[in-house]
């Protein structure tokens, strides 16, 4: 339904505190039964907003306002605040939550498999990415708004035009949320390195770590492997062993004790992780 109170200010965006929810749909391409949709939600008061959710299409959704947590199809827990970008991929299951008390807003877009398969071919659109992080910013609201404003009040006609303003919108967000999650995982992986290196006498729990950080373990580990040339794990496990070489010759701690400080189990898995990593025993590095 075409709401003319709102098209009327396309010039200029109200704010999403003037907005009520809503939510506009149109058929571009009817024998393939394409659609478009677009629209500005409030969902004060909601806990659960997808559990365990299925799509048959694609959507893009912006959080103007509030927190929740979105999870992947691996389990892997994203936090979600203002700014942040998450991806509903066609049935893909994921599940999200709100923070009842956040007064959640956001906007969104969404449109069909067909057109959803062409922008992951032009790698427009990534699969194996759910969530970004982009600073807050009200620019983004104003261009969904002008582009909701548009494929209102469009005639068939024209319809073919504003798929092409959807593409551009959604490339220019994506290609900001890249350049965003690029430069933050690059700060991740710098402070992953500190962390490891400052607590090489626990046992790290990589995906929990992941967790805690709202990234996913998979892009983590390839990303921490291109950085750093070894997978998070082996980075760990080469720290420790930098510190048993230190520690058998700076001090005459027994081996047992090293390796218990070090965060294994039994002298005889560290004894067996150092012959295997330096070719030698640590009695016989010890000298």
């Amino acid at each position: 339904m075409r709401d003319e109170s709102v098209c009327s200010q396309i010039s200029g965006y109200p704010g999403i505190d003037k907005l009520s929810t809503r939510i506009l749909s149109r058929s571009f391409d009817r024998e393939r039964r394409e659609q478009l949709g677009m629209g500005f939600m409030h969902k004060p008061g909601r806990e659960i907003d997808e559990l365990n959710q299925r799509l048959g299409k694609y959507a893009m959704i912006y959080v103007i306002r509030g927190r929740g947590r979105y999870v992947d199809p691996d389990g892997n827990e994203h936090l979600l605040s203002p700014g942040s970008v998450f991806q509903r991929h066609p049935m893909v299951e994921h599940s999200t939550y709100i923070d009842p008390s956040s007064r959640w807003a956001e906007c969104f877009l969404d449109f069909g498999i067909g057109l959803y398969e062409s922008l992951v071919a032009y790698k427009l659109i990534r699969r194996d990415h759910y969530v970004y992080s982009l600073p807050p910013d009200p620019a983004v609201e104003r261009e969904f708004y002008e582009l909701y404003c548009k494929l209102d009040i469009c005639s068939e006609a024209g319809l073919p035009f504003v798929v092409t303003d959807l593409i551009g919108l959604l490339s220019g967000i994506m290609r900001r949320c890249t350049l965003q999650a690029e430069s933050s995982l690059d700060r991740i992986i710098d402070k992953s390195c500190v962390d490891f290196r400052e607590q090489i006498s626990r046992r790290i729990d990589l995906r929990a770590y992941c967790r805690q950080h709202g990234i996913g373990y998979e892009c983590f580990r390839k990303a921490f492997k291109q950085k750093t040339g070894v997978p998070p794990g082996h980075y760990i496990i080469n720290r420790r062993m930098d510190a048993a070489c230190e520690l058998l010759k700076a001090t005459r701690d027994t081996v047992g004790s090293i390796a218990a400080n070090l965060g294994y189990c039994s002298q005889y898995e560290f004894s067996a992780q150092f012959k295997k990593l330096t070719g030698m025993s640590p009695k016989i590095y010890r000298g």
